[in-house]
């Protein structure tokens, strides 16, 4: 949503006199940040008395469940404005400096090139903040929900008496190309940038796709400047690993040379896998564009790891508590800790797995009602079938994940269509021969489904400190 920039001086004396930094409101009070941003549905008192089709309708609700990690939200909101901040302050808008550097990037995107000079004095290049963690752990979602904190267009007319019309986008969010295409690096730019403010940037460039690389990293790099962007971020960027050896793909090099020259500070999240890209071993792969130089600035600033939940942890009871509130529950209190500990089990304190996974108990429960009343929400064996059922494919994943085999779980559910959460029948019978030959460690025990124990649950098999080893979801760890 674009707003009318209002300029307020900031308390740092050194960001004001700038348009860009004067018209960025900032947000002090952790409370009413973490407020702004928690989303907990509102379940009916009387959901018991509603039909089934209305009963789903309120289950529904709980896909856009979303409870900010704390502290990490705080810290994530507090580097991205302070980053967007120091990136304004050394881009003033109205500067000869300035103004001399976009006529560069200007005339270089005419001839067809995207420029390589320098951009920067050393001290104002961009920095490169580094999120990573498991697959599935909610680091998209809450980096994005953290962006929509801060204000994404800005509409200037004047500053200070001088005439500035311009259209200042603080912040894009977008996505590494699955394929090794270049141009689709820049597709995925500037669509994300047309959905921001309007333009028809992909559109332009869909018309002009024989053109040269060069010319598409121009335009990005042209687009940058003209209307002032001040952060991007760069999701699943561990796909830089998968096309590795692929000439001429999108590498390290390429995308420092699109954001962080030209000043821009860059955030970049990916999978605990995507952190091999910055192995010492690789620094010198010149398939990934490395070099010593580059893998050091692209890890210039903090790196944040989101970890599990653990079970008991703060995290792992409010997304619990907000899953199962009483309203949905049939005997109108939460499920037991013997439940609770079974869907942690099965989940692993993923919060994709637990959203879904309770999502789809909550409505098996709705129609196994329709015939015998005395259905529990609390039976454990019902939350065992639906996970057999459902959650069959990404099984042998996790459990290399219950094993605290975390790489193994990374390589596993990237594989063989595993992304995926939920499953038709028939992929079920299609795949469960394949996947019953890739397990390496026991699965659930199908023949137990009352008790909720299985082989491979059982705490005796392993010693405390590896059954769910992952550290606490909200902590960020210094890179």
């Amino acid at each position: 949503m674009k707003i009318q920039a209002t300029y307020n001086e900031h308390p740092d004396q050194s960001l004001n006199g700038n348009p860009l930094c004067e018209a960025l409101s900032v947000e002090t009070n952790d409370r009413k940040l973490l407020d702004s941003l928690t989303q907990i549905p509102q379940i009916q008192d009387d959901f018991w008395q509603l039909s089934n089709l209305f009963k789903k309708t309120q289950i529904a609700l709980l896909d856009d469940l979303y409870i900010p990690p704390s502290p990490t939200v705080e810290m994530l909101y507090e580097k991205f404005v302070s980053l967007l901040l120091s990136s304004y302050r050394n881009r003033h808008p109205l500067a000869a400096d300035t103004v001399r550097f976009q006529f560069l990037l200007g005339t270089a995107a005419k001839a067809g090139q995207h420029y390589v000079g320098d951009a920067m004095p050393e001290d104002k290049i961009g920095p490169a903040v580094v999120i990573s963690g498991l697959s599935g752990m909610g680091k998209t979602v809450t980096v994005r929900t953290v962006l929509k904190a801060i204000p994404q267009v800005i509409a200037h007319e004047e500053f200070d008496g001088q005439l500035f019309k311009a259209t200042q986008l603080v912040w894009v969010s977008f996505d590494m190309p699955a394929t090794p295409s270049p141009k689709a690096l820049a597709m995925n730019f500037f669509k994300a940038v047309d959905s921001a403010i309007g333009t028809d940037y992909y559109q332009e460039w869909s018309a002009k796709y024989k053109q040269n690389v060069d010319a598409f990293y121009g335009a990005m790099q042209v687009i940058i400047t003209t209307h002032h962007i001040g952060l991007v971020h760069l999701d699943e960027v561990q796909f830089l690993l998968k096309y590795a050896n692929k000439k001429d793909s999108p590498n390290f090099q390429i995308i420092e040379s699109l954001f962080n020259k030209l000043g821009v500070p860059l955030v970049m999240s990916m999978t605990s896998q995507g952190l091999e890209l910055f192995d010492s071993e690789l620094s010198n792969d010149t398939r990934l564009g490395l070099d010593i130089t580059t893998a050091r600035r692209m890890l210039s600033d903090r790196q944040f790891s989101f970890k599990l939940h653990n079970y008991g942890s703060d995290s792992f009871n409010q997304l619990f508590d907000a899953l199962y509130p009483e309203s949905l529950s049939t005997e109108r209190e939460s499920p037991g800790d013997e439940f609770k500990q079974r869907f942690h089990y099965l989940s692993c304190g993923l919060t994709a797995v637990m959203v879904r996974l309770a999502r789809m108990h909550h409505e098996t429960i709705i129609e196994l009602r329709k015939n015998r009343k005395d259905v529990s929400t609390g039976d454990i064996a019902i939350l065992n079938r639906i996970y057999k059922g459902q959650f069959n494919l990404i099984d042998s994943a996790l459990q290399q994940l219950r094993y605290g085999h975390h790489s193994s779980y990374e390589k596993s559910i990237t594989s063989d269509g595993q992304e995926k959460a939920t499953f038709s029948n028939q992929e079920v019978k299609k795949q469960n021969a394949k996947q019953k030959e890739k397990l390496s460690i026991p699965a659930v025990d199908k023949n137990n489904d009352r008790t909720g124990t299985s082989v491979a649950s059982s705490h005796d098999l392993l010693p405390e400190s590896k059954f769910l080893s992952g550290m606490d979801h909200a902590e960020a760890d210094h890179g």
